[in-house]
């Protein structure tokens, strides 16, 4: 697939995920669930979900340089499964409706080395995919009830290594990567850099 790198310019404050999370205060509400019930997971919670929480890539194995593609889960989870994914490396959403033949090609054009899959939301296909490519699949449950809405859980953390460092990944690094079809028959691959995202979300 061919890549095409987008970067914006911009006098904006050049700042990683967690830097921008942390620029509004702890306490501010980020994500409601879709039940009234659920607790609000705020921007403190998000932050410490990300590093050393269920949330810290970390606990599957991953490192900074990680391609983690993963099935977009419904509602405020899928916002806060992009925010973790792309603040430590770069994420590949899929789709969940996508077929395998689509997720197999997105899996092996993207170059993804480690496959998130969420229980119960629709990743049968994808998982399929995952399998044929030979790609590591790591396992999460979608908690709606005892923790803050967005939250999930790995199935079988493993234990953060003392004195690692928590992935955090730098303003210029590629934090997405989209399949676009453009003008050909076949998609291409757009990264997007983790500034770009930032100023896209203003």
């Amino acid at each position: 697939a061919s890549l095409a790198i987008c970067n914006v310019q911009s006098n904006a404050d050049k700042l990683t995920v967690p830097e921008l999370l942390s620029k509004t205060p702890r306490d501010s509400v980020l994500l409601r669930g879709m039940k009234s019930s659920q607790t609000p997971m705020t921007y403190g919670d998000m932050i410490d979900f990300i590093k050393g929480g269920d949330g810290d890539l970390r606990k599957i194995s991953a490192s900074a340089e990680s391609v983690v593609a993963y099935n977009v889960p419904p509602g405020p989870v899928g916002a806060c499964a992009f925010l973790a994914i792309a603040s430590q490396c770069t994420a590949v959403p899929l789709d969940p409706g996508i077929t395998e033949e689509d997720a197999y090609d997105a899996l092996t054009s993207c170059g993804v080395t480690l496959l998130i899959l969420f229980r119960a939301s629709n990743e049968e296909a994808i998982e399929r995919a995952g399998q044929r490519a030979g790609i590591p699949i790591k396992w999460y449950v979608m908690d709606d009830d005892e923790k803050p809405a967005g939250s999930y859980i790995p199935e079988s953390p493993q234990p953060i290594s003392k004195g690692s460092t928590a992935l955090e990944l730098p303003r210029e690094a590629v934090g997405l990567l989209l399949r676009t079809s453009g003008t050909t028959s076949k998609p291409k691959v757009v990264p997007l850099i983790v500034e770009a995202l930032h100023l896209n979300s203003l």
